[in-house]
C-alpha cells in the first residue's frame, strides 16, 4: 500500500472556519507494479504532494446563516490512470504520473434561511476553476449545486421530531472518469462528456426518543421523464426507487 504522511491545521471561530492540509505520499503498489490477464506494467513513480487551504466566512445567527469562501488546492506529480492508444499489447488504460502541477480554485457560497414558519431553504453553489492542469489529468465540473427545501417541526406534544422535504443536486456537463473493468480502476478519458442532470430526492425522516426512521424516494425526475443520468461513461446512476429504513439506539 501507499505510504502517506499528512499534516492538518484547523481554526474555528464564530465568524471564520479555516483549515490547511499538506499531504506527502507514495503511489500505491498497484500503480507501480501490476500483472493481470489483460494488463501489465512496472513503474518507478516519485512521491506525490498535495497542499490545500480552505476558508469560510460565517455571517448570521440561528435561522438565517450565510457562508462564503473557497478552497485552494495545489497538486504536484499526481498519479492517475489514463486512457492511451492501444499498442501491440492491446493495453488501453495505464497508470501515469504528471510531470508538473495542477492548481484548482473553488469559491463557494451557502445559505440557510426560513421561507415560512418551520420551512427552510438551504442552497449551496460551488464554482471550480482549474487554473493549471499540466498533462490535462484533472476533469472537474465547472458548477456543482446542492439545495434542500424542508419542513422541520416537533409535533405530537414534542414527542416526534420530523423533517419533510426535497434534496436537489446538479453539476454541469464534464468529462467524468471512466471505469476500467479488468483493473477495477477509474481513468481519465477525453471523448465522452457526462451530461448535466437534475437529481431530486424527496424524503421524510422522524425521531421519537431512541427510534429513528426515514422514507426516501430517489431520482424523482426520472419517474416523470423516463430519462436517467450517468455517473461515469456507460454506467447509469441511481434509478427511481423507494428506500425505507429505521434504527433503534440501545444507548443514550
Amino acid at each position: 500500500e501507499a505510504w502517506r504522511r499528512e499534516g492538518v491545521r484547523r481554526f474555528r471561530s464564530p465568524w471564520l472556519d479555516a483549515s490547511f492540509r499538506n499531504t506527502i505520499s507514495k503511489p500505491g503498489f498497484m500503480q507501480q507494479v501490476y500483472r493481470g490477464q489483460y494488463d501489465y506494467w512496472a513503474n518507478s513513480f516519485t512521491g506525490i504532494n498535495m497542499t490545500q487551504a480552505k476558508a469560510m466566512i460565517k455571517v448570521g445567527q440561528r435561522q438565517v446563516r450565510l457562508k462564503a469562501g473557497g478552497t485552494f488546492t495545489l497538486m504536484d506529480h499526481q498519479v492517475v490512470f489514463r486512457e492511451v492508444t492501444p499498442g501491440p499489447d492491446g493495453q488501453k488504460v495505464l497508470p501515469f504520473q504528471s510531470s508538473g502541477n495542477q492548481v484548482v480554485v473553488s469559491p463557494e457560497i451557502s445559505l440557510s434561511f426560513p421561507l415560512l414558519p418551520h420551512v427552510y431553504f438551504r442552497p449551496q453553489v460551488i464554482y471550480t476553476s482549474i487554473v493549471r492542469n499540466d498533462d490535462n489529468i484533472l476533469k472537474l465540473p465547472l458548477f456543482f449545486v446542492n439545495a434542500q427545501l424542508a419542513y422541520e417541526h416537533i409535533v405530537f406534544k414534542s414527542k416526534l421530531q420530523m423533517q419533510l422535504g426535497a434534496d436537489f443536486h446538479w453539476r454541469s456537463t464534464y468529462q467524468a472518469l471512466a471505469y476500467d473493468t479488468p483493473t477495477q480502476s477509474f481513468y481519465v478519458q477525453e471523448p465522452y462528456s457526462t451530461k448535466a442532470f437534475p437529481l431530486v430526492d424527496v424524503f421524510f425522516t422522524g425521531k421519537m426518543g431512541r427510534f429513528r426512521f426515514f422514507v426516501k424516494y430517489n431520482n424523482l425526475v426520472q419517474a416523470f421523464t423516463g430519462t436517467g443520468y450517468q455517473i461515469t461513461p456507460n454506467y447509469p446512476g441511481q434509478r427511481s426507487v423507494l428506500d425505507l429504513g429505521f434504527d433503534f439506539l440501545l444507548f443514550d
